[in-house]
């Protein structure tokens, strides 16, 4: 949660590693006319930029920055076709591609978490509960995540995969029913 100055720099900074350099004015429009995969990644980092000065100025109690954050937030949710709201997400986050990434709010995600397009993470039901995501997690495409589970460290959810059930730590998840294939370095198949 970002409640300082020292604490918004932090959580972008740690944002900041898994993106290209920043560009100089000529590559931006080098890039904006000939997309370069450079210039792809620039409106992601924009969205999580305007996500990270939203949750500053939302834990910060500042009105003003706190609706001026939230209006850019919302339409580089537009633009992006990610719906992520503030403090749900902990620090050092990639986001590959734009594409329908969708979070519930109650949802806590830790630390180096990686999407891919058209992800879900939410409510099994409107009374149900939420998952709760460890750290170094990453969903590729498709994947859909829901219920009142905990989801471990280092957990890799595969392509399609529709999870409703727990993960413990070090596995990679694949397939629909969800299947655990890899846990702790060691190949297995436990069903969930």
């Amino acid at each position: 949660m970002i409640k300082t100055k020292a604490d918004l720099k932090k959580y972008l900074e740690e944002d900041r590693k898994n993106y290209p350099p920043l560009l100089s004015f000529v590559g931006r429009l080098r890039s904006a006319f000939f997309s370069t995969p450079i210039g792809i990644m620039i409106p992601q980092y924009k969205y999580l930029y305007y996500l990270r000065k939203a949750e500053f100025a939302i834990n910060s109690k500042s009105k003003f920055r706190k609706i001026f954050y939230l209006y850019l937030l919302r339409k580089m949710s537009y633009k992006t076709g990610f719906q992520i709201p503030p403090n749900v997400l902990g620090p050092g986050v990639t986001l590959f591609h734009f594409g329908m990434i969708v979070i519930n709010g109650k949802v806590r995600i830790g630390r180096n978490a990686k999407f891919q397009p058209n992800v879900v993470i939410g409510k099994k039901t409107p009374n149900g509960g939420v998952p709760t995501i460890g750290d170094n997690f990453y969903v590729c495409a498709g994947a859909r995540i829901y219920g009142d589970i905990t989801i471990g460290d280092n957990v890799r959810i595969g392509p399609n995969c529709c999870l409703y059930k727990s993960v413990p730590d070090n596995c990679v998840v694949v397939g629909n029913p969800a299947v655990i294939v890899k846990k702790n370095g060691e190949k297995c198949r436990i069903n969930l």
